[in-house]
């Protein structure tokens, strides 16, 4: 991680901050209704890609029935929406950084938002990160590829690769802001060799009004 073989994004999410209001079943019935109108008009405006926006719509259509049950979690769903937000606009700024960008994936974790709903996360994904992008770089938009896992269920190859964001995340998470502690020996060697003072590991805090990059310092000792 010191040496720039890697690098790593981590979003903080304080208790009140941005996304909140997605959790919200107003909002949530309204996002999902918004990208089932979406996909119906790019069947119209696009019928070169009809049946994918087809497909497309009718898995959110089978969401939206979902969401009319009494048991349905908005506090997923609105999780679901920031983290592929997320996703999408870090591929946004990694395509806008690096021109000779040619295949591109998210490869997820396997958790709660992956298997909910016929993994509609990675609809909603492809649907966001398509409109930042698009509009922003065009036809150059079309030159990139983009791999898909077919089923996440099943053992994937690249569990030991998430465990390096497992323990930069864990990190995060177990610092504590106001003293500068953490709560073991092994938070306390990534977090003063290989997180602070390190160009390629970015920490962002998202709060209620804001966002603001997240710096540690190394501890200096004698």
């Amino acid at each position: 991680m010191n040496q720039g073989y890697c690098f790593s994004f981590s979003f903080i999410l304080q208790k009140k901050n941005y996304f909140d209001g997605w959790k919200r079943k107003e909002a949530g019935d309204m996002l999902i209704q918004t990208y089932i109108n979406l996909t119906e008009n790019w069947q119209i405006t696009t019928p070169s890609n009809a049946e994918n926006y087809k497909e497309m719509n009718k898995k959110l259509q089978k969401l939206r029935n979902e969401s009319r049950k009494k048991n349905f979690n908005y506090s997923l769903f609105g999780r679901m929406m920031t983290i592929c937000f997320l996703a999408g606009y870090l591929r946004y700024l990694l395509l806008r950084e690096q021109k000779n960008i040619k295949l591109f994936s998210w490869l997820s974790d396997r958790d709660a938002i992956t298997n909910w709903n016929d993994e509609i996360y990675q609809t909603f994904y492809h649907i966001i990160s398509h409109c930042i992008i698009a509009s922003e770089q065009g036809e150059e938009y079309h030159r990139i590829q983009e791999v898909y896992l077919e089923n996440i269920k099943e053992e994937i190859f690249y569990d030991e690769m998430n465990r390096v964001a497992d323990y930069i995340c864990g990190t995060f998470a177990d610092f504590d802001y106001t003293d500068g502690s953490v709560t073991g020996d092994k938070q306390c060697k990534m977090m003063e060799d290989a997180i602070s003072s390190n160009n390629y590991i970015i920490g962002i805090s998202v709060e209620e009004k804001g966002v603001a990059q997240i710096c540690h310092s190394k501890i200096l000792r004698e």
